[in-house]
């Protein structure tokens, strides 16, 4: 659970970012291993925003592409994009 708390504070940050980031120009946006290197707000993201964030339909809508164990009471995963058990074991946050 500690893997998929830590990938969707990662996931979290991604709208976040974009609503708080307005001011960042695209040019100084740094990447590394095809991923943004750090925050571009600053702060870290919050496991358990991300987690409501994930299942809510109306925001990230992430269950209607991949499964997640830690929700297999919500209804309709999906199983297009990759389970989401374990992500923090294979990425960084």
């Amino acid at each position: 659970m500690n893997g998929v708390k830590l990938f969707l504070a990662g996931a979290l940050l991604l709208p976040a970012s974009v609503a708080m980031s307005a001011d960042v120009a695209p040019d100084v946006v740094k990447f590394e291993d095809n991923a943004v290197a750090a925050s571009l707000t600053g702060v870290a993201g919050d496991p358990t925003a991300g987690a409501e964030v994930f299942k809510d339909r109306s925001l990230g809508n992430c269950l209607a592409c991949h499964a997640n164990v830690d929700m297999e009471k919500e209804l309709f995963h999906g199983n297009v994009g990759p389970s989401m058990d374990g992500v923090a074991d294979r990425w960084k946050p």
